[in-house]
């Protein structure tokens, strides 16, 4: 069933999502690349932060303008344009990273995001009529909600230049596979299958790592011969997912697997960055790419895909690779280093296993080029989300427990209304990898695995949360979409989006009822 369309007249006030700010060391004088909205003199103020992009330096002015006539009429200072400092992308030189990336697929920046311009824009948050007064006017004049869960915005819209690539999809022409196996580690989420959907879509081979009371459960979808039940030495440890990540490793070494993949099961596609956007690919080369990297090297024990989420488009400093930081939910581990460097503690887990890893010697490689779309934490039911993070002051300690087990680069801060855990990788940064001797590269071939843009047809991934799939940009909101992407006037309007989650709700009821048929029949036998 289509969810509420949400409206202004749902607004209500909220700290999620908000940091706490000292401004006193704010120099009056200074030129700052935000916009700073206070109601209050305080020096402490909690803000909700924004990032706004404009097409260009004129639009930006154009913003600021239209702000200021809604702060003079509800009585808050203006915004001094004088000292507010424009900041434009530039173009980086070539480090490290752009060497080793040879003989791998094109990484670009649509050279049109560098006549853009961004900055920052603060909202002191306060529990007051005025504050929501702020929010309504703010919607009037620029058509934008600013809910809590937004992160940034376009004025007026996303240009179209930045959208090179519409309505289309990465496929490969070549027969590629993985070269190692992908194991999925899964609780209560049989009905979703986030992860293993995908791969099916692409074809691709892996197991399953689930505990055995959900045999049953995860049977009913999934192909029985790719399911591996968790045996009884791994399970009711009060340690979240740690055994059976511990489990999948033991089984990869014992299969005789140089390295082996562990996802998390709430990935619902893999994406290539490109031009400046993120367009969904069907096959394995998102992995392969991966593999034939790291192989390259003898050093190379972690590496893994970004979030879709943490790949902002703008940001014209990304580069295909970064190296030496954390690796999480999309993991290829090297098998040699198991059972010395094994999952441990019940947190944050690949935060401290990519810490113990780099401060033994080794880098590791985050890809940039290819992500994967994960849901957020904490967004949905099973795995951690209805185990280790429903205890009590369970976010405070997860973040922790990461401070015990590395307090020489890791501290607690507080971010978004709640505790996180803050680790400084550049100890780091002076760790390289290590070419195999036979291994010699042209520079600057590219090889695009057969990559090529096709017609966008994500049918058989309907089942996903919303359009995820169809959202090259989904940090950006543009003026003219709400929060929950539904058209103003769209309320009786019959969508695909809509159809689609009739037909999977009717697809579940028909299974149920073939179910309670089985029972009803096995029970007239008795």
């Amino acid at each position: 069933m289509p969810r509420k369309k949400l409206t202004i007249n749902d607004f209500k006030f909220s700290l999620d999502n908000t940091v706490k700010i000292n401004t006193t060391h704010r120099m009056k004088n200074c030129l700052l690349n935000i916009i700073s909205i206070n109601f209050t003199e305080n020096d402490e103020k909690i803000y909700k932060r924004f990032i706004l992009h404009t097409e260009n330096e004129e639009i930006l002015w154009e913003f600021i303008d239209k702000l200021n006539i809604i702060l003079t009429s509800i009585n808050i200072q203006q915004i001094n344009k004088t000292k507010v400092k424009v900041k434009k992308e530039k173009k980086l030189t070539e480090n490290i990273e752009d060497k080793l990336w040879v003989n791998m697929p094109e990484f670009q920046v649509n050279e049109n995001i560098y006549n853009c311009v961004s900055i920052q824009l603060e909202i002191e948050t306060i529990d007051s009529p005025l504050y929501i007064l702020l929010i309504n006017k703010f919607y009037e004049t620029f058509n934008i909600i600013l809910w809590s869960k937004i992160i940034s915005f376009w004025y007026p819209d996303r240009p179209d230049n930045l959208s090179l690539i519409k309505d289309k999809m990465y496929e490969s022409s070549l027969p590629i596979v993985n070269k190692y196996p992908i194991y999925i580690i899964s609780k209560g989420r049989y009905e979703k299958r986030y992860t293993s959907k995908y791969l099916e879509w692409c074809n691709i081979d892996y197991k399953i790592v689930i505990e055995p009371q959900e045999f049953n459960d995860y049977a009913k979808y999934i192909d029985q011969s790719k399911i591996l039940i968790l045996p009884n030495e791994y399970l009711n440890k009060n340690q979240g997912s740690i055994p059976a990540r511990n489990f999948v490793w033991q089984h990869s070494k014992e299969n005789d697997y140089k390295r082996h993949w562990i996802l998390d099961d709430n990935i619902t596609n893999y994406k290539r960055f490109m031009y400046s956007q993120k367009v969904i690919v069907k096959g394995a080369c998102v992995f392969r790419i991966v593999e034939d990297f790291v192989d390259r090297f003898t050093n190379v024990k972690m590496a893994g895909h970004n979030y879709t989420m943490f790949a902002v488009t703008t940001n014209t400093g990304l580069q295909p690779i970064t190296m030496n930081t954390r690796i999480y939910s999309s993991i290829l581990l090297s098998n040699d280093i198991f059972p010395e460097y094994q999952w441990r503690g019940k947190y944050n887990e690949d935060t401290d296993l990519s810490l113990r890893i780099l401060k033994a010697g080794y880098p590791t490689i985050l890809f940039n080029g290819f992500l994967a779309d994960k849901l957020k934490t904490l967004t949905q039911k099973g795995g951690n989300t209805d185990s280790i993070y429903t205890e009590k002051d369970g976010l405070l300690l997860k973040a922790q427990s990461i401070v015990e087990q590395h307090g020489d680069v890791a501290k607690i801060i507080y971010r978004f209304g709640r505790p996180h855990h803050y680790v400084n990788y550049s100890a780091f940064k002076n760790l390289k990898p290590i070419f195999i001797e036979e291994v010699k590269y042209v520079d600057h071939l590219v090889n695009e695995y057969g990559l090529h843009l096709v017609k966008k047809n994500t049918s058989c991934l309907y089942n996903m949360i919303g359009d995820n799939e169809d959202n090259e940009d989904n940090e950006d909101i543009n003026s003219n979409q709400k929060i929950n992407q539904q058209d103003e006037n769209n309320d009786t309007k019959i969508t695909p989006y809509i159809i689609k989650n009739i037909l999977s709700e009717i697809v579940t009821i028909k299974k149920r009822l073939a179910q309670i048929e089985d029972i009803c029949k096995q029970n007239l036998i008795k």
